[in-house]
């Protein structure tokens, strides 16, 4: 029952905030791990409830190649029995002094 997804931005970006959305239904668990690949952040994993229905920042991050952001139904509060739901995650660049 385990679901992994990942989105993929279609380009190279630098700085950039990664938005994710949490819609009104299908989002249950209260830990959403999402993993923000290719950057050089020491902290790229954030953990997000989705009972929301709204966008969500998960911080400024400096991409050393194409964007990346993972999902995966299983989490530290289930078996992966638990609905996780999101939108794409636009990034949006960044000013390089602003890094999390």
């Amino acid at each position: 029952m385990t679901v992994n997804d990942t989105w993929t931005d279609p380009e190279k970006l630098g700085w950039a905030r990664v938005l994710v959305h949490l819609p009104d239904t299908g989002a249950q668990t209260r830990q959403a791990k999402y993993k923000v690949l290719n950057t050089d952040s020491s902290s790229a994993e954030r953990v997000v409830e989705q009972r929301a229905g709204r966008w969500v920042s998960l911080g400024v991050f400096h991409f050393k190649g194409t964007p990346k952001v993972e999902l995966s139904n299983n989490t530290e509060d289930g078996t992966a029995d638990e609905d996780i739901a999101w939108g794409p995650s636009p990034s949006s660049p960044s000013p390089a002094n602003r890094k999390t």
